[in-house]
């Protein structure tokens, strides 16, 4: 498998980059089947750390985007436990 879609966002990914182009090839041509197209503008291709739902997905692994926990990371501490 090589490919991961949600709803209008779509993850193309492989292993060797000599596949890359293929895999990008097919889920293209699958799309303009179907009538459906892409725009340009919001497409990303050969990256190494892509955002995906939330998610930072990179060689390394995943990991939660920041921007998504910053507000409870920042979150400020009561100053009196009782006044909750």
């Amino acid at each position: 498998m090589f490919i991961t879609a949600y709803i209008n966002n779509i993850l193309i990914y492989s292993s060797l980059l000599s596949k890359h182009w293929k895999h990008i090839k097919i889920v293209l041509k699958c799309l303009r089947d179907a009538g459906l197209q892409c725009d340009i503008k919001k497409c990303k291709f050969y990256v190494s750390e892509v955002i995906y739902l939330g998610l930072i997905i990179s060689y390394n692994g995943i990991k939660i985007d920041p921007k998504k926990v910053a507000v409870i990371i920042n979150w400020e501490s009561p100053n009196n436990i009782q006044d909750i």
